[in-house]
């Protein structure tokens, strides 16, 4: 059915991505992307870019995840059309509808320069949504230029991002590989306005530590080891126990099968 399709292939995605996360750094990375591209640029094909009458929730659903996967996974006919569908809508010439606008501009931020990424920041100013600001949010941490990365992050804790916005920025950053790598160097030497901050607990503070359970080598569990030896956090004790675990449980899934997945891929 339908739902079973578009849940199956949400779940499918996130799963995904997280065997990316681990191999990213293996030589089969591009054989892998274009095994997912396989997956999922067949259903973006069929299910198009235009929502269509008596579409529902899980049509939604799986023409986004559809789409932003084939994006992401460097579909060069999908990333041409999300990039003409943003410059449509920056100029006004046919706003893109809410559905896919997430999908458009990440889409239009992974290939984005500086001029996109001025544009997408004028955008997220001139709106008066939050639901629009934090799209654009999500954007502007998707770019895959490192200096476009570092000035989303130094943004982060600027009068420019709301403080109860801050945490969701650097751990969008984080998402991807590089982005990780940017956002833990920022978290570590930013870490006395944030323990200022978001200090005394709560979800935020947990959710922000979290994003070093996406490391996969033991030379960035001794560097969280040590961060935060040297620097307690009572309020994320355990979320940085559980961190450290996903650290070591990454490194022995790579240990034990990396072999095997470049062997599949090629």
């Amino acid at each position: 059915s339908t739902e079973s399709d578009a849940s199956v292939l949400s779940d499918l995605a996130t799963g995904l991505r997280g065997i990316e996360n681990l191999i990213s750094g293996l030589g089969c990375h591009s054989e892998y992307q274009i095994f997912c591209r396989e997956i999922f640029s067949a259903i973006s094909e069929k299910i198009g870019w235009e929502k269509q009458p008596g579409d529902g929730h899980l049509d939604a659903l799986l023409r986004s995840t559809s789409l932003g996967n084939s994006g992401h996974y460097g579909d060069k006919s999908v990333l041409k059309e999300a990039r003409i569908k943003y410059d449509n809508h920056v100029s006004e010439r046919q706003v893109i509808h809410p559905d896919i606008r997430t999908v458009v501009f990440n889409l239009a931020a992974q290939q984005g320069d500086k001029l996109v990424y001025d544009q997408m920041w004028a955008l997220e100013k001139a709106s008066d949504l939050q639901e629009e600001k934090v799209r654009l949010h999500s954007a502007l941490s998707n770019f895959s230029d490192k200096e476009l990365l570092e000035e989303t992050l130094k943004k982060s804790l600027s009068e420019d991002i709301r403080v109860q916005d801050s945490i969701r920025v650097i751990v969008t950053v984080a998402g991807s590989v590089l982005g990780r790598s940017l956002a833990w160097d920022f978290i570590r030497n930013n870490w006395k306005e944030i323990d200022r901050r978001y200090g005394d607990g709560g979800f935020a503070l947990m959710r922000l530590v979290s994003i070093v359970s996406g490391f996969t080598t033991i030379e960035r569990l001794k560097e969280v080891e040590q961060f935060f030896e040297d620097n307690p956090t009572p309020a994320a004790e355990r979320t940085i126990r559980q961190a450290k675990e996903r650290i070591r449980l990454n490194q022995a899934w790579l240990s034990k099968y990396s072999g095997q997945v470049s062997d599949f891929l090629r």
